[in-house]
């Protein structure tokens, strides 16, 4: 078993026992984008995912909690596409391409949409 991921923005990533499933553990106050940053980077570094695989909210962050969420490794074209404008980790099933959950690792780091 692989050891703990720890993302650029500090949320730490921990493999499940399918090699397709892993939890994100924040690090403190924190939104859906930072969730799916650490979420996409450990399913592109980690995993080998390629940029249209999804990765998918499986076990949602509590409500009115900042605990972890479940993540599934979904290969493109299985998971239909959310219509959802906002980042949420608050539903089971929402998702985003793995170049897309990555991205928002960028986008904390310049500080630009930081508005979660």
């Amino acid at each position: 078993m692989q050891s703990v991921y720890v993302a650029q923005n500090g949320f730490r990533v921990y493999p499940g026992t399918d090699p397709t499933q892993f939890l994100v553990v924040p690090r403190g106050g924190s939104g859906g984008r930072q969730y799916f940053c650490a979420a996409g980077e450990y399913a592109w570094r980690r995993l080998g995912a390629a940029p249209a695989d999804r990765v998918v909210v499986t076990d949602p962050r509590p409500a009115g909690g900042n605990g972890a969420v479940g993540f599934a490794l979904a290969p493109r074209g299985t998971v239909e596409s959310t219509s959802s404008i906002t980042v949420s980790v608050a539903r089971a099933g929402e998702s985003l391409r793995v170049v897309h959950a990555e991205s928002l690792c960028r986008n904390d780091r310049i500080g630009f949409l930081s508005w979660d």
